[in-house]
């Protein structure tokens, strides 16, 4: 994927977005919670398999989260065009 100014901007911003939400005076509360309820730090594997992909979304979320936290906005733009294609 040829990187442009415009793709890496639209990542910046919401890179921007993420840091102001979770890296906020209550963020670090918040990313405490949804790690424990987004089984973050966890095994996603369950009884079951009906509970293994509910948690395996819930993880997903997560990582997500985390992937804009910590990845710069070129890296960001790179793998989501590259594994996920998930639009704005």
């Amino acid at each position: 994927m040829k990187l442009t100014l415009g793709i890496v901007e639209r990542f910046r911003q919401r890179k921007a977005a993420y840091q102001t939400v979770f890296r906020g005076p209550l963020g670090g509360d918040v990313l405490a919670d949804l790690a424990k309820f987004c089984c973050g730090f966890e095994t996603t594997a369950g009884l079951n398999a009906h509970d293994m992909a509910l948690n395996e979304g819930k993880r997903l979320v997560w990582i997500r989260i985390m992937k804009h936290l910590n990845f710069t906005p070129e890296e960001l733009a790179v793998h989501y065009d590259a594994t996920l294609r998930i639009p704005d």
